[in-house]
């Protein structure tokens, strides 16, 4: 156990988007984080002037590596973000509206017209859209 005075803190800016990602379900991810690294990790409050300020506290060496794997982590978590801005939301439709859509589209046939559930339900079945 290091003492106050062998104690090194360092401050790092993480997009707070990804604060959650880091933390985890029920603290999981930060909990094996702070295990690992052997660090102390404060995230900021709700009313924090910076919301992207994590403080890393704990061994120079331990501090430091956890601040590597944290940008490390904000970087991949930020690359997969971006990556599906721009993209539209995936919608997993109803049997109904899924009928509905791939009558129009075998057919041409829109306005309110559906095919029978039990020959194309297969066709329907886990129906995404992108």
């Amino acid at each position: 156990m290091l003492l106050q005075e062998e104690l090194y803190s360092e401050s790092v800016e993480i997009d707070h988007r990804v604060h959650s990602r880091i933390i985890g379900g029920r603290g999981r991810g930060v909990r094996r984080i702070t295990e690992d690294f052997n660090v102390d990790l404060r995230f900021p409050g709700r009313d924090a002037s910076n919301p992207n300020l994590v403080v890393i506290t704990g061994d120079e060496d331990a501090v430091l590596d956890c601040k590597d794997h944290l940008l490390e982590l904000e970087d991949e978590y930020v690359r997969s973000y971006s990556s599906l801005s721009g993209q539209v939301v995936i919608v997993k439709y109803s049997v109904t509206t899924c009928l509905e859509n791939l009558n129009c589209q075998l057919t041409g046939n829109c306005p309110g017209k559906t095919l029978s559930v039990t020959s194309h339900l297969g066709q329907c079945r886990g129906f995404v859209s992108y």
